[in-house]
């Protein structure tokens, strides 16, 4: 993969899977968690602060830090067998991390703002893949190097992935008009 290539796949998963996982979040089966903040309290910025914003949200993590943390892991973890067979981007990385984010609707929203501007693995080498599991306003937001210029954005599809260079920063936006965003986040390193 191309260090600064962004390759989006939509209708990743059948369109069944698409709307059972959505049921999952919409019927309140799958347990949401409360975050103070976006990136947490020990995330030390290291992008321009401009047009930044920190918000609370949700999420629910599956694997973090290569461990299984949810009994709800084997309900999602078809999504990184399909990705490995559709794409041959993992190679031999090993699943570090995946988290389902959630953010709910911010009206009057500066649309020139966004959340923090990071990469998921800091500086580990690896693949990031963002799926989007509704349709939703709230896009997903690319940078340069610096942080200094958006490179790209994509608006949320509902069975879209994208995915990246985990060296690529990144940042979402809240949506304003859905009442909620919700993202699958999967982090593949070396």
């Amino acid at each position: 993969m191309n260090a600064n290539e962004i390759v989006e796949i939509e209708n990743f998963i059948s369109k069944e899977y698409q709307m059972l996982l959505q049921h999952y979040i919409d019927n309140a089966e799958l347990p949401l968690y409360y975050n103070f903040d976006t990136m947490g309290s020990n995330y030390v910025a290291e992008y321009p602060k401009e047009n930044q914003i920190e918000v609370s949200q949700f999420t629910h993590n599956f694997v973090r830090h290569n461990e299984t943390k949810s009994n709800w892991w084997s309900a999602f973890e078809p999504i990184s067998f399909f990705f490995n067979a559709k794409t041959g981007a993992i190679n031999n990385q090993k699943l570090s991390n995946c988290k389902l984010n959630l953010n709910t609707k911010i009206e009057n929203f500066d649309e020139n703002k966004h959340y923090t501007i990071h990469k998921d693995m800091g500086n580990e080498s690896g693949i990031t893949a963002i799926y989007y599991v509704n349709d939703s306003d709230g896009d997903t937001l690319f940078f340069n190097e610096t942080g200094t210029e958006i490179i790209k954005r994509v608006t949320p599809k509902q069975g879209t992935m994208v995915y990246f260079d985990n060296k690529i920063p990144h940042a979402g936006q809240p949506p304003v008009i859905n009442n909620y965003r919700a993202v699958l986040n999967f982090n593949w390193v070396n």
